[in-house]
């Protein structure tokens, strides 16, 4: 199992479904945020296989639906998921479309959602470390358990 947290830098594959590109242009500068934290800035890959964590942003239709569960078996384990902006929370401001899938939980499990219209680099970042506490806290209680087993 593999274990990230600050060890090395964080490797986002981020899947644009229906966006209009807001989203993108905040996630391309979250490098400077994290550089001014002095963070391990997160790297962007373009293959799943090497990802941690599948970040998705945009409007999911009913045609990402088979593409974002595609990848999400493809993605090494554990993978974690975070939905970044409006869209990918509920559809935006097309929530009413008919094209506009059920919420992205229904389809794979999401670990954070991040809020925004665009979301903000800072509040990627705050989501990105709500997310690391949360598998530092889940890999603590995991050893624990394990040590009470040999125990």
């Amino acid at each position: 199992m593999k274990s990230f947290l600050f060890s090395r830098s964080l490797w986002i594959y981020h899947y644009p479904a229906a966006d209009c590109g807001g989203c993108k242009m905040e996630i391309e500068t979250i490098n400077r945020v994290f550089h001014d934290a002095m963070l391990p800035a997160p790297e962007l890959v373009k293959n799943i296989r090497r990802a941690d964590l599948l970040l998705i942003t945009g409007m999911v239709n009913f045609s990402h639906v088979s593409q974002i569960k595609l990848l999400y078996s493809q993605a090494p384990r554990p993978i974690y998921v975070i939905a970044a902006g409006v869209c990918a929370l509920d559809g935006g401001i097309f929530r009413e479309s008919y094209s506009i899938a059920p919420p992205l939980e229904r389809h794979i499990p999401v670990d954070i959602y991040i809020p925004g219209c665009p979301p903000r680099p800072e509040a990627i970042m705050d989501g990105v470390s709500k997310l690391l506490s949360k598998i530092k806290i889940s890999e603590k209680q995991k050893k624990a358990k394990k040590n009470t087993r040999n125990a």
